[in-house]
């Protein structure tokens, strides 16, 4: 079996689109998110006399909404996330390991995801050299067919000159 064959302008341009697609999927990107944490997991803030403070019945009722940082990577999709606590309230810097206990901890692969930004890599790569290829191709065969036209041309007029025409 032959592997076909594909011209050097083509080859440069699919390997610098390899080089960004490679810089899109390693590069890091940073979301805000909120997660709910439920109200038996808050240790509530205390109010005393000298120090005035949210009401604990507050915090023993409804939920605290933690803010968190998303770090992702991968292109079109997240292939992996690393997720942070964010700046909490002073009141509540109490309850941050309790927040950090309630979600996934640690760098987060997700198979499926990486297997898709993969596959996009992929055929944007052969999607690419296929258009470059083709118009390379198409123009050569123009080029090709105009100089042919070309030689008949002046072929047919060489003849006449030697008929004597």
């Amino acid at each position: 079996m032959r592997l076909p064959l594909i011209h050097l302008s083509t080859a440069l341009v699919v390997l610098f689109l390899a080089g960004a697609l490679s810089w899109l999927n390693t590069h890091e990107t940073k979301r805000d998110a909120t997660i709910t944490v439920p109200p038996p997991i808050l240790i509530g803030p205390t109010s005393s006399p000298d120090k005035p403070s949210l009401s604990a019945s507050i915090t023993s009722m409804s939920p605290l909404q933690a803010p968190m940082v998303v770090t992702a990577w991968g292109w079109p999709f997240d292939a992996a996330e690393k997720m942070e606590v964010g700046t909490l309230h002073p009141d509540y810097a109490a309850n941050k390991p309790a927040i950090e206990n309630s979600y996934p901890h640690g760098l987060k692969w997700n198979p499926l995801k990486a297997a898709g930004d993969c596959a996009v890599f992929v055929l944007v790569l052969i999607g690419a050299a296929v258009v470059l290829e083709n118009r390379i191709r198409r123009r050569r065969a123009r080029m090709v067919g105009a100089s042919a036209g070309l030689m008949a041309r002046m072929m047919r007029g060489t003849k006449k000159k030697a008929e004597g025409g």
